[in-house]
């Protein structure tokens, strides 16, 4: 599921993103109690700066967007905004592997991941399920839309500490898959989720 190779300029790509999560950290936690207006100044000068060579390199927006890019930019683990190496806001979920008929990935959360204090916000965690969830269908062959998802929150996810997934499908009816998925911190269930995906009708 991940890419056999990466090519150096796409490699380049995902160093770069790898350092605006940086940056989305630190701008998080700037403490404005005691940094100066001009700091702050300096940092913000120097993204303007940044965006402006930005919009001097090759965007796959003159092509309407990722999705009419090459067949890499196209994959959901490359562009989106869950697994996207290549996307600045993901976590992003990592090493997607398929283990028999269970699909295994993980991620480590950033500061900019946080809701109670030192901990994953919920919602982030419901959002790494929509996409876990959808990855664990694909050992079935069958691979359909989010319909509903239920996730219980069994206990804290820390900031900094690796989370695995592991997500399978449980059922297939017709065009709705069934798939169940567990969020691990150890050999320790802190989260579980279980969804519906329905598959488009061939026509």
């Amino acid at each position: 599921m991940p890419l056999a190779e990466t090519a150096p300029g796409r490699a380049s790509k995902h160093a770069l993103a790898d350092a605006v999560r940086r940056i989305v950290d630190q701008v998080a936690l700037i403490d404005v109690s005691r940094a100066t207006a001009e700091q702050l100044a300096v940092v913000q000068a120097a993204c303007e700066t940044a965006e402006q060579v930005l919009a001097g390199i090759p965007s796959l927006s003159e092509l309407g967007g990722p999705q009419n890019g090459v067949a890499e930019d196209r994959l959901l683990i490359e562009r989106g905004p869950i697994s996207g190496r290549s996307n600045a806001l993901a976590a992003p979920l990592r090493e997607f592997l398929m283990d028999g008929d269970v699909v295994r990935c993980h991620a480590v959360f950033r500061s900019s991941h946080e809701g109670p204090a030192g901990n994953v916000h919920g919602g982030v965690l419901l959002a790494v399920f929509d996409e876990v969830l959808a990855f664990g269908q694909v050992p079935s062959g069958r691979i359909g839309m989010t319909g509903t998802i239920t996730v219980k929150l069994l206990g804290p996810v820390p900031i900094g500490e690796r989370v695995d997934f592991e997500a399978r499908t449980v059922a297939v009816e017709g065009r709705k898959v069934t798939v169940r998925a567990q969020a691990l911190i150890g050999d320790r269930v802190v989260a579980e989720a279980s969804g519906i995906c329905i598959v488009k009708r061939p026509e």
